[in-house]
């Protein structure tokens, strides 16, 4: 079934996007929803204090032992969760000491959200503030330092997973085989500019010892969940006898059928 799409000649983004996938119905609704929303529109661009993707030569990953005289941290695409934008530092590998003087952009800067932009183009993770400091960043993830004197870092971090900041990312990609987002596409994707005092995002994330404690928690036990009033700390006697729970003597928490004026052989 053919999808049809139609946009005024004063929409098409110049020269460079004129490609149907870019159009599609539901990438213009989206941009529809935003504008409904009341809140003011600004580019991903706007909010970014600084960015690189570095192109890296001859670097690889080795197989030798880490020697951190030697070698250093090498982040990788793989490296992050597919299903928790969280990084798994046990897989990082390593490259020699000397990319680490001779690309000094792709250093890793707490605070900044990573982008992959080529590839399968989907991950989206923010560095955390415990993390090692001394890592060297892919070329297939943009990195970025959000402006805090405009906008919650967390709120961009949160709003690119969303259903709606993924849509936007997702439109930029360009290729068949392997998925490119390049630079301008990536600092178009729009963002609504919600009011400060609506911000209940403080830190989304969780760090690699809080996931393991929230994981390992004591399961509720077969003996409380059978004798509920344990787990709740009521004593067993009161939940039998509720009258006395509320203060009323059991004579009167009995049938009331004398109250009622009904003889208690009718009852």
């Amino acid at each position: 079934m053919a999808v049809w799409s139609i946009v005024n000649f004063a929409q098409l983004k110049s020269d460079t996007r004129i490609d149907a996938e870019y159009y599609q119905p539901y990438f213009l609704q989206f941009e529809s929803l935003l504008t409904a929303t009341g809140f003011p529109v600004v580019n991903l661009g706007y909010l970014v204090k600084e960015g690189y993707r570095v192109v890296y030569e001859n670097t690889k990953i080795l197989d030798e032992e880490f020697d951190p005289k030697y070698h250093v941290k090498f982040l990788q695409a793989a490296d992050i969760l597919n299903s928790f934008p969280a990084i798994e530092q046990s897989s990082i590998g390593w490259v020699n000491r000397s990319d680490w003087n001779r690309y000094p952009q792709g250093r890793i800067r707490h605070g900044e959200i990573l982008i992959e932009v080529k590839g399968k183009a989907e991950k989206v993770v923010m560095i955390p503030d415990e993390f090692p400091s001394e890592i060297l960043i892919t070329g297939t993830l943009y990195k970025m330092l959000i402006d805090e004197e405009k906008i919650n870092r967390y709120y961009v971090f949160v709003y690119l997973l969303s259903k709606l900041g993924r849509s936007f990312r997702d439109r930029g990609k360009t290729n068949t085989l392997i998925s490119y987002v390049n630079k301008d596409d990536l600092y178009s994707i729009p963002i609504p500019i919600v009011p400060k005092k609506n911000h209940l995002i403080s830190n989304p994330q969780v760090s690699p010892s809080e996931l393991e404690s929230r994981t390992s928690e004591p399961k509720t036990s077969t003996s409380e969940l059978q004798n509920p009033n344990k787990k709740l700390g009521v004593p067993s006697s009161e939940l039998q006898h509720p009258s006395k729970k509320l203060g009323v003597p059991s004579s009167k928490a009995q049938p009331s059928s004398k109250k009622l004026g009904v003889p208690s052989s009718k009852a």
